[in-house]
């Protein structure tokens, strides 16, 4: 299996994808924390803290539209994504909300983030020039959080954040879970330390 290289922060997001075209802007697809084994309702402080930390890299130009994605009974999960105007996929399998969330994308690049992801300020130009060096055909960027002097030290071994990837990597897959998600995503590539992992 091909070892991604890792790109650590400090560049910039030219607006280039692999063949020296605009880059589109992103659509990201925030992954819901599922119910806790008890039954309460799914966590949804990580939610609001990835929807703030988006705002930068929305103005900044990065991403295009957000959609909430959630498995099972979201509780108050509408009510969160229609004050913060994104779009909402709920359905009783992660496949079929996967599937219809990216049938829903209007951008050509796909971010997936796991709730509690905060992207940083310089995320979107730390992640346009990367996806500048995407290459043909385009290849995935792995986001992985820094997570600490340990992460810097092995950075293999720091949380995952999120992948983006073109769409038509996801397009016609059978996700049925965020792993299945990466493996089909096939990142060729890391960004560490432009996002943030908290609970």
């Amino acid at each position: 299996m091909h070892r991604p290289e890792f790109i650590h922060v400090g560049r910039t997001l030219g607006d280039l994808d692999g063949h020296g075209k605009s880059l589109a802007m992103l659509s990201t697809i925030v992954i819901v924390p599922p119910p806790e084994a008890s039954g309460r309702k799914p966590p949804l402080a990580p939610v609001l803290r990835t929807l703030s930390a988006l705002v930068p890299a929305t103005v900044e130009g990065a991403v295009r539209d957000v959609a909430l994605l959630v498995v099972g009974d979201g509780g108050e999960v509408s009510a969160i994504a229609d004050e913060a105007g994104c779009g909402l996929i709920r359905e009783a399998s992660f496949e079929a909300a996967m599937t219809r969330a990216v049938a829903g994308a209007r951008a050509a690049w796909i971010c997936v983030l796991q709730a509690g992801a905060l992207p940083g300020r310089g995320f979107a130009e730390d992640v346009a020039n990367a996806l500048g060096e995407a290459g043909d055909p385009p290849h995935a960027l792995l986001l992985r959080s820094e997570g600490g002097r340990f992460g810097r030290i092995f950075p293999s071994l720091a949380a995952v954040a999120g992948v983006i990837a073109p769409r038509q990597r996801f397009s016609g897959r059978a996700c049925a879970s965020f792993a299945d998600l990466l493996h089909h995503a096939r990142p060729a590539r890391t960004l560490l330390g432009r996002v943030v992992m908290v609970a």
